[in-house]
């Protein structure tokens, strides 16, 4: 038996699996910042790498949350046809 992927779970296949790009790419960025980051003191130090901590770990809820998305769009978001 052949599965059909209908257009509009692929469409939202893709913008999930873009959202998730993007979640990962700002957790990696705010790790950067945390591990290359050059600061006027501790304080400023501190500050910073708290709100970086922050960024990064939000970035990693995003990908979960939309990981958790594409994994049951069907479920979710597309109606079933009852057989």
């Amino acid at each position: 038996m052949e599965t059909r992927i209908s257009p509009r779970s692929r469409i939202l296949k893709r913008t999930f699996r873009f959202n998730m790009i993007v979640g990962l790419l700002i957790t990696a960025i705010a790790t950067y910042f945390i591990i290359t980051g050059h600061y006027d003191n501790i304080q400023a130090r501190e500050a910073a790498e708290t709100l970086m901590g922050w960024i990064a770990v939000g970035g990693l809820l995003y990908v979960a949350a939309f990981w958790y998305m594409c994994l049951f769009r069907e479920q979710l978001f597309l109606k079933t046809k009852a057989e």
